[in-house]
Formats: structure tokens, C-alpha cells, sequence
């Protein structure tokens, strides 16, 4: 079950292990918590569960993005 934390300081790097399978340069997870200090939570889904990702505090946005999954080897 996914379980939402409102701080970093809740989260240990055993929590994130398995998380990076598959990326090709993997940050550490002492940098994953790092970046989660300034960063933000952005949950796509479809609008029939909104109402469940809003009793969670989430509110509702449309989005489009790009990743830079090599800005994490520059923290």
C-alpha cells in the first residue's frame, strides 16, 4: 500500500529500496531524500479517483512536463 508522508524526515533509504530499478544512474537514496525537500508530489491519474487523491490533501491541476533525470547527478 503507498503511504504519503508530508516530511523527509519520515523517510529512511531502506523505504526506497527497489525504487530506482531499471534508471541507468541511479541517485543514492541519501540524494532521493535530498531532492524531496524541495521538490513536490505530481499524481497523474484519471478523474473517476480524484476524489480519493483529494481526501488526501492533493488538489486537482492539469499538467504536461519534461524530466531531466540528469539534473540529480548535479545534487
Amino acid at each position: 500500500m503507498t503511504q504519503y508522508l508530508a516530511e523527509s524526515s519520515s523517510i529512511t533509504p531502506d523505504m526506497i529500496d527497489g525504487f530506482f530499478v531499471g534508471w541507468p544512474n541511479p541517485p543514492s537514496a541519501g540524494t532521493l531524500i535530498k531532492v524531496m525537500d524541495s521538490s513536490a508530489i505530481d499524481r497523474c491519474c484519471d478523474a473517476d479517483v480524484l476524489p480519493y487523491y483529494e481526501k488526501l490533501g492533493f488538489i486537482t491541476g492539469e499538467s504536461a512536463c519534461i524530466r531531466n533525470p540528469q539534473a540529480l547527478t548535479a545534487i
